[in-house]
């Protein structure tokens, strides 16, 4: 039985751990947005949990419920992104949409 020649990526990297081939196809607008959004929701969900606990009447449910709308989605794409960057079967940029 004849073995058949590696594809050029297998032979560069047979672990399969080699990160993003051609760092000009990351659409780092999208992927800074991402961490923005991650950024912003993480920092709004505590203040609200803060508010929330110290004075129900306060606002902080409003906030804590804002911050995890805007948490989910940046959570979502900034993990997609990491693991697009380092090379993880089944991740790609072309998940993320255009900014």
């Amino acid at each position: 039985m004849e073995r058949q020649p590696l594809t050029q990526r297998e032979s560069d990297d047979p672990e399969g751990l080699r990160s993003y081939a051609n760092e000009a196809d990351v659409p780092w607008k999208a992927v800074y947005l991402a961490v923005g959004l991650l950024i912003a929701g993480t920092i709004m969900l505590f203040t609200g949990i803060g508010l929330w606990a110290t004075d129900p009447d306060a606002h902080g449910f409003v906030l804590f419920t804002l911050g995890l709308v805007i948490f989910i989605p940046g959570f979502y794409y900034s993990r997609i992104s990491y693991y697009a960057y380092k090379g993880h079967p089944g991740f790609s940029f072309d998940t993320i949409p255009a900014v």
